[in-house]
């Protein structure tokens, strides 16, 4: 039965491995050094390097905030003068405006570079796709006694402002992927503002205000295309440009958070996404093991794998602010996540169009929503299912039957797959049978699965294809990070898929 089964699938077709030969260079020859070429160590005018107290471009004892010679440097002062002064809506006033001016005169010196408009994927009406994405992030509510406080004696997660060598941290993991709307690049920041130091005052005013510039609630959104009907809006995935100054200071949060959550260990252990720790290992180990302990004990073992509907984009922003006080974050986080949250909108491309701004009033930007739930019974997981869906309706969270599959697992004789069925509100979820496989973090689980070659022949066709074109070395290195790494982004630190 196995081999039908394999016989339906396409085979595994390894490309063939081409050799370049390399010419061979000939080693420079080292000319005979003479006594009189000779120079002691002694000899200081012959010392390579200059000694330690010379000056070497930047005095150690200078502060980071009085680099003149910076292109940006005379918008200082006003930061400076923001962080003394009372947080008031005129302050947040003079924030906005005074970026504004920080990225007018900043476009004004950017290199053109026009390379025209690029080709999108195509997808139809325009006022369709408003209509659509509108009614997806309409606001929504949650039930504010889901969270329950825990402790608020935690030190604030913004307790002390950000430092210079934060924000430099920050922008190392930066790559030079798409602007937002005001078309500023990361590498444009870099050569503008090269030790950072204009951002930090930015960032702490940003702080200090608990506020955000006007122009960093603005966005655009692309649509990238997944499986099923190109036509239909649920098939396409939105993808938000921010302003690359507003992502860097949300990537400064974001770590202060992380730091926070770990020092007072907030997230459950059994957490592995968001964390500085490489956990899908540890999960497809974990799964793995439950499988073999019931097929070798011979009882049974029912698995339930749970998609929930656009589950970060249709999560409330009440959910966030409950989620985030209930932790003890501190005041100032809070406020500041949630006026970042707060009346922000995006422009969606399509073709050569654009839709009119559209509210977000609901969501966040980025997340996973795979989650397994594991039973020993089919009742067992029925009820853990019930509860799962119950939890997610008290944050406007639903779970998708379509893209979620269950099996049932039988380790006594006949071992193999039982057909118990598995329900999400009254709708059967789809049933895995024996030789068929679901991916659990980028690896197939199933019973007896088969292994399907299709998307691995189609990946390595695609890394061929950009290895043997007559792009440049570092051109090519360019299109393996942006088309062919992110085609697998969950991967296993032992190179499989």
């Amino acid at each position: 039965m196995k081999s039908e089964a394999l016989s339906k699938l396409p085979a595994f077709a390894l490309p063939p491995s081409r050799r370049r030969k390399r010419a061979r260079k000939a080693r420079p020859t080292a000319s005979p050094v003479s006594d009189e070429d000779t120079v002691h160590v002694s000899d200081v005018s012959q010392i390579l390097a200059p000694p330690a107290d010379a000056d070497s471009g930047i005095d150690s004892q200078q502060p980071v905030n009085d680099f003149e010679d910076e292109p940006l440097h005379h918008f200082k002062q006003i930061f400076a003068d923001l962080l003394e002064c009372e947080a008031t809506a005129d302050g947040v006033h003079l924030l906005s405006e005074t970026f504004a001016q920080i990225v007018t005169e900043a476009r004004s010196g950017k290199p053109s570079g026009d390379q025209g408009v690029p080709e999108r994927a195509m997808l139809d009406s325009t006022p369709v796709i408003e209509e659509y994405f509108g009614e997806v992030w309409r606001e929504s509510s949650s039930d504010s006694q889901f969270f329950l406080a825990e402790h608020p004696e935690r030190d604030e997660v913004l307790g002390t402002l950000l430092s210079v060598s934060e924000v430099t941290s920050a922008f190392k993991s930066c790559e030079n992927t798409a602007p937002g709307p005001d078309r500023i690049t990361y590498n444009h920041w870099r050569s503008l503002d090269p030790r950072a130091t204009l951002l930090t005052h930015v960032f702490n005013c940003c702080i200090h205000l608990r506020a955000i510039p006007l122009s960093w609630k603005e966005s655009t959104t692309i649509l990238l295309p997944k499986s099923g009907d190109v036509t239909c809006p649920t098939n396409w995935r939105p993808i938000a440009l921010g302003n690359t100054a507003y992502k860097l200071f949300m990537k400064c949060l974001a770590a202060r958070l992380q730091a926070w959550c770990t020092k007072h260990d907030v997230l459950s252990p059994s957490q592995k996404g968001f964390t500085p720790f490489d956990g899908v290992m540890e999960h497809n180990f974990v799964l793995q093991r439950r499988i073999e302990k019931a097929r070798a004990t011979k009882s049974s073992i029912c698995l339930a794998f749970l998609d929930i509907s656009n589950a970060f984009g249709s999560l409330p922003h009440s959910a966030i602010r409950d989620c985030l006080a209930a932790i003890g974050v501190g005041d100032t986080f809070l406020d500041l996540l949630v006026a970042a949250y707060s009346n922000c909108t995006t422009n969606i491309l399509s073709n050569d169009a654009s839709t009119a701004a559209i509210s977000i009033k609901c969501g966040v930007k980025q997340g996973c929503p795979l989650s397994v739930l594991l039973a020993d019974t089919p009742q067992q997981l029925q009820d853990n299912i019930d509860l799962v869906f119950r939890s997610l309706s008290q944050l406007s969270l639903f779970l998708n039957p379509s893209k979620c599959k269950s099996i049932h697992i039988c380790g006594s004789p006949p071992t193999g797959v039982r057909s118990s069925t598995f329900y999400i509100n009254e709708v059967p979820i789809s049933r895995l049978q024996e030789f068929d496989f679901t991916k659990f973090l980028g690896k197939p689980v199933g019973f007896n699965a088969c292994p399907n070659y299709a998307s691995i022949n189609d990946l390595s066709q695609l890394g061929m294809s950009i290895m043997c074109s007559a792009l440049a070395p570092w051109q090519r290195i360019d299109a393996l990070k942006a088309f062919f790494f992110p085609l697998h982004a969950i991967r296993h630190e032992d190179s499989t898929i």
